[in-house]
């Protein structure tokens, strides 16, 4: 085989794999009861509508990071992935977690939480009838959501009255504790399972926020081509090795 043939040949065989994209592992789907055609590289944005000024931070955890709230702030969250984390109760559960930013009126950043859980959010911000956490994202599996909710609220410390609304896709639960330490008030897009609107507060803690900004941010994409499994690239390969070898012997 003459040398501008075996060049050609190598030539196309570089560029062929130059274009396969990078093996990875992708990271884990959502759980089965979630919507599973939402776009995860949304950006969500709760404004502060209200804050009360004798309660003015919230903690994350047994003094754990302290972040300031301001009426006009705002918190932040960008999906980091599903994991399984365990629970204060004893119980493992799988979830998303977010990498999540709080931030002043003016804009300006006080306080950024990597990779924390839904469950996590749920427990600082108390939207939750403990311990039913339902937080930022839910599932869809409203059934499970009324019977637990009306379960914790009917007996036991977290007994209270519970109100429970569907109306346009949109689900409220208007909790007020027997205790009247805890009052707190969720509406979730049925759809998408995220938290439209919370109203919560417990003892000095108040905190009040709407959704105002659920915006996809697009990445760049290069012209997408179909991946191929690992053997079948060795399997080229290894063909293209022989047919060359092959075709130099029988010329020689």
């Amino acid at each position: 085989m003459k040398k501008i043939e075996l060049f050609v040949i190598s030539f196309v065989c570089l560029l062929f794999f130059s274009n396969i994209p990078n093996v990875h592992s992708e990271s884990m789907n959502l759980p089965k009861d979630y919507n599973q055609t939402l776009d995860l590289e949304q950006h969500l944005i709760y404004r502060f509508e209200k804050v009360n000024e004798t309660s003015n931070y919230v903690e994350f955890g047994w003094g754990g990071p302290h972040c300031a709230l301001e009426e006009g702030g705002s918190l932040e969250l960008i999906f980091n992935g599903v994991y399984s984390e365990s629970t204060w109760w004893g119980g493992v559960v799988t979830e998303p977690f977010f990498n999540i930013t709080f931030k002043y009126a003016d804009g300006s950043v006080n306080c950024t939480l990597p990779n924390k859980s839904n469950n996590a959010i749920a427990d600082a911000l108390v939207l939750s009838i403990s311990p039913w956490y339902p937080g930022i994202l839910t599932t869809n599996n409203w059934t499970y959501h009324d019977e637990t909710a009306e379960s914790l609220a009917s007996s036991g410390w977290m007994e209270g009255t519970l109100n429970i609304n569907s109306n346009n896709s949109f689900r409220t639960y208007d909790y007020i504790q027997t205790s009247g330490a805890q009052r707190t008030m969720l509406i979730y897009n049925e759809t998408s399972g995220f938290l439209d609107y919370w109203n919560s507060s417990f003892g000095n803690y108040y905190l009040e926020a709407n959704l105002e900004i659920e915006e996809y941010i697009p990445e760049e994409k290069s012209l997408e081509i179909p991946s191929y499994p690992l053997i079948l690239i060795l399997g080229v390969s290894t063909l293209t090795t022989i047919f060359v070898l092959g075709k130099n012997k029988n010329s020689a």
